[in-house]
């Protein structure tokens, strides 16, 4: 049980390896930082090329559960939906108490899980693929709502591949969001 604590420009880094024999493996690299709301993410393979074969791409499934944060729970529904950029455009689903899902098929640089006063982002480095996301609302009364997403990424052919993400986890300030 050890614990690290973060301020200011401080960063640390939880290292996950699979490691297949010693030329190859695969590591998500998490990093934590001091004073930002995001974390870094990244997939690395390294020496596994070769047992690719075909695939030209990997799936990351994100999903959230967004709590009830504030006193009135129709409130909070009504301001809870999800939105992607695509090119120059910002996409919004509608905020609805039925299920709602939506395929994404060009290339988007985010995915945003956002409630009435913060988001939830996925940043890619470079563009996802495609991506497919759905958004319900619970019947009950502590979960504002349930997002799950299946993301597209493509994989470059290379010895060592690195495909880096920045997962943005604060609040929905402009001024702030404008500056990841």
């Amino acid at each position: 049980k050890s614990k690290i604590k973060l301020t200011g420009s401080d960063s640390a880094q939880l290292v996950l390896t699979a490691k297949v024999d010693d030329n190859k493996s695969l590591e998500q690299i998490y990093t934590f930082y001091g004073d930002r709301y995001d974390i870094g993410y990244e997939i690395r393979m390294k020496g596994l090329k070769d047992g690719l074969g075909n695939i030209s791409y990997f799936d990351i499934n994100w999903t959230n559960t967004l709590p009830k944060t504030e006193l009135s729970i129709e409130n909070m529904r009504q301001k809870t939906f999800f939105a992607y950029k695509e090119g120059n455009s910002v996409e919004k689903a509608t905020a609805s108490d039925e299920i709602t899902e939506e395929s994404i098929k060009n290339g988007f640089e985010w995915l945003a899980y956002k409630s009435q006063f913060f988001s939830n982002t996925l940043i890619g480095e470079k563009p996802f693929r495609s991506g497919k996301v759905k958004m319900g609302t619970p019947p009950v009364e502590d979960v504002n709502r349930i997002m799950e997403s299946k993301l597209k990424v493509d994989i470059p052919r290379s010895d060592d591949i690195s495909n880096r993400f920045r997962i943005y986890m604060g609040p929905n300030e402009y001024a702030t969001l404008t500056s990841y």
